[in-house]
């Protein structure tokens, strides 16, 4: 047996020991405490599960792991959660976008850059709280999280993931699994947003997902404020510096770069694209 083959199998086994002693926690805890219904129980042990699975530094490990643990309504594997629609006005939205991403450079510094989240500071993101559903919060914080473990520094993806979270309550995916890369995103239209090309005499709205065809994966940005016709101001991670996240930067719709962006429709069951 080769050292990576020794490795991964000592990985797979202390994780699945964690998860067992993770088990017996919850199980002796509903026990002592005869008032917990069973729906209590079982979020406290999800949420376990994932404060664990965000410190596993083996993607296919937390891989298998969410498979086996995290399941739709018909029991079918998928690590992507659904959630129910949460209607937010935009204006809401943005001011929940921009606490967050003001709570995430206040208390997240990595290379003396301020914002920045990287694999090794990711636990700065369990200090952040918001006036928002205990549920979305977590579930926003544990995306980034698994961003920065897997990609060493937080992506522009899936901190747009966990800011749709917050601010419309909605994950944005398709057919419940995830997208892929920015550039993606155009063409695998999430469920419950439309896409509009970037064409004459249409604009990008507030909380819109203006998407990037730069570099080989693109980029993504949340719409934080409109300026007028032709300028806007984006709320966005991994752009000038890996894995920092910024609110301030001004983008121009006649950006060649910019191809399009998405917009949530609560009323859409299934994605839609304007071309």
């Amino acid at each position: 047996m080769n050292e990576p083959i020794i490795k991964e199998s000592l990985i797979y086994t202390i994780t699945a020991i964690i998860v067992v002693i993770i088990f017996v926690s919850s199980f002796s805890l509903a026990h002592a405490e005869a008032s917990s219904n069973d729906t209590t129980i079982q979020t406290g042990l999800l949420s376990r599960l994932i404060n664990v699975l965000i410190r596993v530094d083996n993607a296919p490990v937390r891989q298998q792991i969410m498979k086996k643990y995290i399941t739709s309504s018909q029991d079918k594997p998928t690590p992507y959660p659904t959630f129910s629609v949460i209607l937010k006005t935009p204006e809401f939205g943005r001011q929940l976008v921009t606490t967050f991403a003001e709570e995430i450079q206040a208390k997240c510094k990595a290379d003396d850059i301020a914002g920045r989240v990287t694999r090794e500071n990711v636990s700065c993101l369990r200090k952040i709280s918001l006036p928002i559903d205990a549920k979305l919060q977590r579930i926003a914080i544990n995306e980034m999280s698994l961003s920065a473990q897997d990609h060493e520094t937080l992506q522009c993806v899936h901190f747009v993931n966990a800011m749709s979270i917050i601010s419309t309550g909605v994950y944005p995916q398709r057919d419940g699994l995830a997208i892929g890369n920015a550039k993606d995103y155009a063409v695998r239209v999430p469920d419950n947003f439309v896409y509009i090309k970037n064409i004459k005499d249409v604009f990008p709205k507030l909380g819109d997902l203006v998407i990037f065809d730069s570099g080989e994966f693109g980029h993504i940005a949340y719409v934080l404020r409109i300026f007028d016709a032709n300028t806007f101001q984006v709320a966005e991670s991994n752009f000038d510096a890996k894995g920092t996240v910024d609110t301030h930067r001004i983008v121009a719709k006649d950006d060649p770069s910019l191809i399009g962006w998405l917009r949530f429709d609560p009323n859409l069951k299934i994605s839609s694209n304007t071309n």
